[in-house]
C-alpha cells in the first residue's frame, strides 16, 4: 500500500476504508481473527448482490401484480400516491430526527429550514 502512504491522509479518512479493502488484519472485536483483504471484500459484495437480487425480486412478484391490477381497474390512484409520498418523506424525518438528537439546541433550527424549504411556483404550472 505505497500509494495510501504518500497520499498522507490523516487518520479516519478513507485510507482505513481502503486498508481494509486490499490488506486483512487482525480485528479486536472478533478476537483476533483476520477481516477484510480483496477475498472477504469479495465475499461481502456478492452477499450484497444476493440480497438486492432477492428484495428487488421480491417486490416485483408483489407489487407489479397488483399495480397492473389495479392500473387495469383504475382504483387505488390516491392511495398510491399517499403511500409514494409518504416514502419519499421518510428520508427527510430520519435526518431530522439525527440531526435533534447530534445537536438538541439547533434542532428547533434544523426543522424549521427543512420543513419549510417549499419549491416556488414554476412558470408551467401556472394556470395565467
Amino acid at each position: 500500500m505505497t500509494a495510501l502512504i504518500l497520499l498522507h491522509l490523516p487518520p479516519g479518512s478513507i485510507q482505513g476504508a481502503l486498508e481494509f479493502i486490499f490488506e486483512p488484519q487482525s480485528s479486536n472485536v472478533t478476537g483476533g481473527k483476520m477481516v477484510g483483504g480483496f477475498d472477504q471484500t469479495l465475499e461481502l459484495a456478492l452477499t450484497q448482490l444476493e440480497v438486492t437480487i432477492f428484495a428487488l425480486a421480491l417486490s416485483l412478484v408483489l407489487a407489479l401484480p397488483a399495480g397492473l391490477y389495479l392500473g387495469h381497474k383504475g382504483v387505488g390512484e390516491l392511495l398510491a400516491v399517499g403511500l409514494g409520498n409518504a416514502g419519499r418523506a421518510i428520508p427527510e424525518l430520519a435526518l431530522i430526527a439525527f440531526m435533534a438528537a447530534a445537536m438538541p439546541r439547533a434542532a428547533h433550527i434544523f426543522s424549521i429550514i427543512s420543513l419549510s424549504c417549499v419549491c416556488p411556483r414554476q412558470p408551467w404550472s401556472c394556470n395565467v
